[in-house]
């Protein structure tokens, strides 16, 4: 059983590695792209935004977002990098990424930092960016990872959690209260909220994704494929289990 779980484990891998190599830096590589090497000179570029409620990270690089007086971005990139670094505003939502058939070879870190005056209601990240968040308070809140990037926010109070994770990306909630939190991992993506309290909890596997949760009176787990659950607390559960997937307790919290 042990040989045919890991046979498994690494077609998946081997599958999810080559959509991450044709998709570097989250941008898809054609022959009519053209790559730009930074100069090594790094510069902070502020740019103006108003009224964001959903950021979108779609390019290589890490984005804080951090609570302010008035709304702003700034972008630290080499400066020959900066003018190809895309930052749209559309019905509120934010999207970072790069020009068309451009890919971006920084020798330092890219680094968003985002200042915003309410919290957010949805973040995602596409390809290999990184998100790092304060304190979440909303009725509703959406975190969405695909490619391999990660999303780690301090704190979460909702209502409604809903995570979406493919390919390898983690979701890390460090602390916090919801009502009910829907999760849903396909790949071999991580979510990791084992202090995040939840009333109900509702977990979806498909590959060989891993999900740590708290459900205190409800747990609804579905695994196809080899991925595991554990969870803290003693709800009733339902389970739905395909394949070499694994549901364990890690007792009462």
């Amino acid at each position: 059983m042990k040989n045919n779980k890991f046979a498994f484990l690494g077609l998946v891998l081997i599958l999810a590695l080559t959509t991450l190599a044709c998709s570097f830096n989250g941008i898809n590589i054609s022959v009519n792209t053209e790559t730009v090497k930074g100069s090594g000179q790094v510069k902070t570029e502020v740019r103006e935004v108003n009224n964001i409620s959903r950021v979108s990270l779609s390019s290589i690089g890490d984005l804080t977002i951090v609570y302010a007086d008035q709304e702003k971005l700034e972008i630290s990139a080499e400066e020959n990098l900066l003018s190809y670094i895309t930052s749209e505003v559309q019905s509120g939502k934010l999207t970072l990424g790069t020009e068309n058939n451009i890919n971006l070879m920084p020798t330092e870190t890219i680094e968003y930092t985002l200042y915003v005056t309410e919290p957010i209601e949805e973040l995602s990240v596409s390809g290999l960016g990184n998100i790092k968040a304060p304190e979440l308070t909303m009725d509703n809140l959406s975190l969405n990872v695909s490619g391999a990037g990660d999303v780690k926010v301090d704190s979460v109070t909702a209502d409604q959690l809903e995570v979406r994770i493919s390919g390898l990306g983690s979701i890390f909630v460090n602390a916090g209260q919801v009502v009910q939190q829907n999760i849903n991992i396909s790949g071999s993506g991580t979510f990791q909220a084992g202090d995040l309290r939840s009333q109900k909890a509702d977990v979806r596997i498909s590959g060989l994704g891993n999900a740590e949760v708290w459900a205190e009176d409800e747990l609804d787990a579905k695994i196809s494929g080899s991925g595991d659950i554990s969870y803290y607390g003693s709800p009733s559960i339902r389970q739905d289990i395909s394949g070499l997937g694994n549901l364990r307790s890690n007792g009462e919290h």
